[in-house]
């Protein structure tokens, strides 16, 4: 499991003490209309703002592998100098994995796999210690997508990682079974914005589904809009919330889901479960009487909010190395069946293909 740079910043928030150690760091830069990837070309002084923002964060992250994850608002698609641009951002801000995004979805495997040799090339060029990571988009369909996935693997001298955007595993099967059928080859494969939550019947954490299709290794997405807002009583002081828990969720171990608190205290009560640095020693009302309240006193939920990505951050970081115990023993089909979130992509039939 990636850190992404936003839950970085939560740890600020809490003046947390307690080392984040997982292996990759993903500044994760939201590209948006208002926003979008020429800004570089056409604003003085957004280039060097997002140079000293990736430089400080890769900085603090110094034991980690860093990377930048362009994530592009649809369907931006930047043009060539936009991406010349970027990798020099990238270059420049000291990163160890240069991310190189694709010029346009649609291109063909031969435009493709130019566009992608020339800029690992020119990535080289600039420094032989660095390694670029091309990016496809799952949604692609299966021609185009299992095509240009073949470039990266008949590249593998050039190519020692590749990144990919994540879509949902049910509408892209045929995409993330290619994956699984090429889990073998000495490759890094990385997935990028990864939504927290499935929506469906059960609130499954999205970022543990992908590792049963030969994902090393996911960053959780960065949502455009927070899904919750402090709620006042109307009637009441300016800074007191009428529930500060109504719109959170927790990461539970036990089932891979993130629950809602009113789903928590019916499965569990007041019992939290978890001896993760955010949680240790404490149930669930003495998180939240912790964390809510900043140093004068006052609710803050930001603060609670910052606890409850943290908590996720560091039991879902300690599951990943409990399923990693499963895929050494060549049964990670048992561990998602153990795993109330996990069951319904336990029962696969790509076991019946290797």
């Amino acid at each position: 499991r990636s850190v992404s740079s936003t839950e970085a910043n939560y740890k600020d928030r809490l003046n947390l003490d307690a080392p984040i150690f997982n292996p990759v760091l993903e500044i994760v830069k939201r590209f948006t209309k208002r926003n979008p990837m020429r800004s570089f070309r056409e604003k003085n002084g957004v280039f060097s703002t997002y140079k000293r923002d990736i430089l400080s964060r890769s900085d603090a992250f110094e034991y980690a592998i860093s990377k930048v994850f362009p994530q592009l608002e649809q369907p931006e698609s930047p043009s060539i100098e936009d991406i010349k641009v970027f990798l020099d951002l990238q270059i420049e801000s000291g990163v160890d994995v240069v991310s190189i995004p694709d010029i346009t979805a649609a291109s063909e495997a031969e435009i493709f796999e130019r566009y992608m040799v020339k800029a690992a090339e020119y990535i080289r060029d600039c420094s032989p210690n660095l390694e670029p990571m091309p990016y496809i988009d799952l949604s692609l369909d299966f021609k185009h997508f299992s095509r240009k996935f073949d470039v990266i693997l008949n590249n593998i001298n050039t190519f020692s990682c590749v990144g990919f955007i994540h879509r949902s595993v049910d509408n892209y099967r045929a995409n993330y079974s290619y994956i699984w059928g090429h889990r073998d080859k000495e490759i890094w494969i990385h997935l990028s914005g990864v939504p927290r939550v499935l929506k469906t019947k059960f609130p499954t954490s999205q970022l543990h589904i992908p590792q049963r299709y030969g994902i090393d290794t996911c960053t959780i997405q960065i949502p455009r809009n927070p899904p919750y807002h402090s709620q006042e009583i109307a009637s009441g002081p300016k800074n007191v919330i009428s529930d500060p828990t109504e719109h959170l969720r927790l990461f539970d171990r036990k089932t891979i889901g993130v629950l809602s608190f009113p789903e928590w205290y019916r499965r569990y009560g007041n019992d939290i479960s978890c001896n993760c640095e955010i949680c240790s020693g404490k149930d669930l009302n003495e998180f939240v009487e912790t964390y809510l309240y900043d140093k004068m006193g006052e609710e803050s939920q930001p603060r609670l909010i910052a606890a409850t990505k943290l908590h996720e951050l560091f039991a879902s970081t300690a599951e990943f190395e409990e399923s990693q115990r499963y895929i050494l023993e060549n049964s990670l089909g048992e561990y998602f069946k153990e795993r109330e979130g996990l069951t319904g992509y336990a029962y696969t039939t790509l076991d019946d293909y290797s």
